[in-house]
């Protein structure tokens, strides 16, 4: 049925003329083409997906979840423990690099968990690119250190992108990585992210929940000249509200309705 869903949309999408809104919102897809999208045939952050939403001219960027193994190397994937999704069961902080390199997704297709590398920034280098940095390790309840992370990101050349984005919940990584990265904060609180945005002058925006924000509420912070990037973001009616509230980034698990709205 998904992938029936696939051909229909893609129908739609080669067959009708487009007509560009004029909006400045910027559309991004979440984990890729969306996190457990119905119309999306790959696994959220495998390398099926970034190269199928960025096939789209007209997306603007891409979110991804990061997370780090026990050697200190970057791994791209959303849940807390690896069984929900693939292969292999335990937290991706405390699994070696050679072991992770066999995991694959429990999927139709067995998309292999991506590590963060070189030959994956080579091929984000022209578009707008969220990292969602996840700094806690549920398996042995700890926090990973912010100077790692930031380590880590720098032997990359991370900072190297043209638009790259780290989004954080927390206070420390936020300000660690300021001074290399533009970082937005990330909370489903809209008078903490304010606060945030008033106490941390070097954060450079705010990710929040399309239900937690209103369109005036959006205009605030961004007369505060920083950015909003709006998340949770699915239905064609909750797509339109999001892009009436005008933010700087629509981060959408429907990266095709989100296209399709915008540009009909």
């Amino acid at each position: 049925m998904r992938y029936i869903n696939f051909l229909v949309f893609a129908t739609c999408l080669c067959s009708c003329t487009k007509t560009v809104i004029d909006k400045k919102t910027n559309i991004i897809g979440h984990a890729a083409m969306g996190l457990n999208s119905s119309s999306s045939i790959y696994a959220d952050n495998s390398m099926e997906a970034i190269q199928l939403a960025l096939s789209f001219s007209n997306c603007k960027g891409i979110e991804l979840d990061v997370q780090m193994d026990n050697l200190g190397q970057l791994w791209l994937y959303h849940d807390e423990n690896l069984s929900t999704k693939t292969n292999t069961e335990g937290c991706i902080n405390t699994i070696d690099p050679d072991v992770l390199s066999t995991v694959f997704y429990k999927t139709i297709h067995h998309e292999k968990l991506v590590k963060l590398d070189k030959n994956v920034l080579e091929i984000l280098k022209d578009k707008t690119v969220f990292f969602d940095l996840r700094h806690f390790n549920p398996c042995t309840n700890s926090i990973i250190e912010s100077t790692k992370i930031k380590n880590a990101l720098l032997a990359l050349e991370v900072d190297s992108l043209e638009n790259v984005i780290v989004i954080t919940s927390n206070y420390e990584l936020l300000e660690t990585l300021a001074d290399e990265f533009k970082v937005f904060y990330s909370t489903d609180n809209y008078a903490k992210g304010l606060q945030i945005m008033l106490d941390y002058p070097e954060c450079a925006g705010l990710v929040i929940r399309n239900v937690s924000i209103t369109a005036d509420e959006v205009h605030a912070i961004q007369a505060l000249n920083k950015q909003v990037a709006i998340f949770e973001v699915r239905s064609p009616k909750g797509t339109k509200i999001a892009f009436n509230k005008a933010p700087d980034y629509l981060i959408t698990d429907e990266l095709r309705t989100a296209l399709a709205i915008a540009y009909q």
